[in-house]
């Protein structure tokens, strides 16, 4: 009787490579795109807080001035005493100004950075289909089975690679 091992085809090394290869990319694949989403989103996040820093800092050198101009210059206590205290000269001719509540408002006209992977990391997924479809490696139920279905492949082409052990090699005499 011929055991079952000895009918098994001898293990070939393009098969291995090809059921590997595939299935390697798509597990590489779905555990980075998570991450190097992450990652877009924090430097997203750093660029907007760069802003927010940069328009405090120049909100403070402003804040700066007028507090030296209001210790040093006393044309600066007078403008300060009319158009918050109400102070007018008697003799002054006062003209209203409206300057609407935008007059504070900072925009920044900067764009953001593009944050792109690094140069080999795009040529090689120029290489391979559908992955520019982050959201396919990222949601849920699509990047769950694609970790499962990878895992599955990557063992089997391990498990059918390896040479029968002569331990489970039983004869009858």
């Amino acid at each position: 009787m011929e055991d079952r091992n000895q009918s098994r085809p001898a293990p070939s090394g393009i098969m291995f490579w090809v059921l590997i290869l595939p299935a390697a990319v798509v597990f590489a694949l779905c555990v980075l795109a998570p991450v190097w989403r992450d990652y877009t989103a924090l430097r997203v996040a750093e660029q907007l807080e760069r802003r927010d820093v940069e328009a405090f800092e120049k909100e403070v050198a402003d804040q700066r001035r007028h507090f030296d101009a209001l210790r040093e210059d006393p044309l600066a206590v007078a403008r300060v005493a009319q158009r918050d205290l109400a102070f007018t000269d008697p003799n002054a001719t006062l003209v209203a100004v409206d300057v609407g509540p935008f007059a504070r408002l900072v925009c920044s006209d900067q764009p953001l950075e593009s944050i792109a992977p690094p140069h080999a990391a795009t040529r090689i997924l120029a290489w391979i289909p559908y992955s520019d479809r982050v959201d396919l490696y990222t949601g849920g139920r699509t990047r769950s089975l694609l970790l499962v279905l990878s895992a599955a492949v990557i063992a089997a082409a391990v498990f059918l690679h390896t040479k029968p052990s002569s331990t489970m090699h039983t004869s009858e005499q």
